[in-house]
């Protein structure tokens, strides 16, 4: 038996972070939304409890990686002896600031719990999803969603019209870790309200003007050009611009499909790899 899924990246419209918790973590205020670009997984059933995964044509050792540590995971905590092969082909930067590890840790959940016939609930999928990173469990829901705590708290927000996004790849990732050290806190985030806001009513302009993020000073502290990035995707016709997550993607929220490749043609040459994505309803789908 063998399955395929797709697990789309997500960027944060809102980032607003909280004093560091007794847990070690800070607390988050952020608003995700999943977009249209995504790695592949194929999973295939193996009749012995061997987990091997392979990325763009390069075996590794199953637990050096978040697809293998979900894999891992699911067998330790339902006793399922079989295992499984499983393909992945990344398009989604590593260490970009869009989820692309917490998405394919999402989709090893979702997509073992299928092939192996276990029938865990959502809910205890989100439960295992916490464990493995504070992202993973708005990526086993996807969508747009208000996220607090650790990101974990999840409110789902109305789905928008499909919106469409200019993202500016830069091939060096930045390390969250390094940026969280390098964050100062911020005591003048603008109210997420106005982000929530602005997607409810469908009001663009609103929503660019709204967008927001913590740790954009943090990565810019560690990579300067990515505030001459963020300002020429901005000058290009953006309707606002923002370094997503911890970075170093920078995204543009456009008008429409159009509008996002006049914008994507105008900045190429200032990143690696510019992508025109769309939103999605979730991050992981299958088939």
């Amino acid at each position: 038996m063998s399955l395929r899924i797709r697990t789309n990246a997500k960027v944060n419209l809102y980032l607003r972070v909280g004093a560091r918790r007794a847990d070690g973590f800070h607390g988050l205020e952020t608003v995700f939304h999943s977009v249209s670009l995504a790695d592949e997984l194929e999973f295939v059933r193996r009749d012995d409890p061997e987990v091997q995964v392979t990325v763009s044509g390069g075996t590794i050792d199953a637990t050096d990686n978040l697809v293998g540590r979900a894999a891992k995971l699911l067998q330790e905590r339902t006793g399922i002896s079989d295992g499984a092969a499983i393909d992945l082909r990344k398009h989604i930067p590593i260490g970009g600031g869009l989820a692309g590890g917490s998405g394919n840790a999402a989709g090893a959940l979702i997509g073992l719990n299928e092939l192996w016939g276990l029938k865990l609930s959502d809910d205890e999928l989100m439960e295992l999803a916490l464990e493995l990173g504070s992202d993973v469990p708005y990526c086993v829901r996807g969508g747009t969603c208000l996220a607090r705590g650790r990101g974990e708290v999840l409110i789902p927000l109305p789905e928008p019209e499909p919106m469409w996004f200019v993202l500016g790849i830069s091939d060096a990732p930045l390390s969250t870790a390094a940026v969280y050290g390098a964050y100062s806190e911020n005591r003048q985030a603008p109210p997420v309200a106005e982000v929530v806001d602005a997607l409810q009513s469908r009001e663009l302009e609103a929503l660019g003007a709204a967008l927001h993020n913590d740790l954009e000073t943090a990565a810019i502290g560690l990579r300067p050009d990515l505030m001459e990035k963020r300002i020429a995707v901005r000058e290009a016709g953006a309707l606002g611009a923002l370094v997503s997550g911890s970075g170093p993607t920078v995204f543009g929220l456009c008008r429409d499909e159009a509008h996002a490749r006049e914008v994507g043609q105008v900045v190429a040459a200032g990143f690696d790899r510019v992508e025109v994505v769309s939103s999605r309803p979730a991050i992981v789908e299958i088939g």
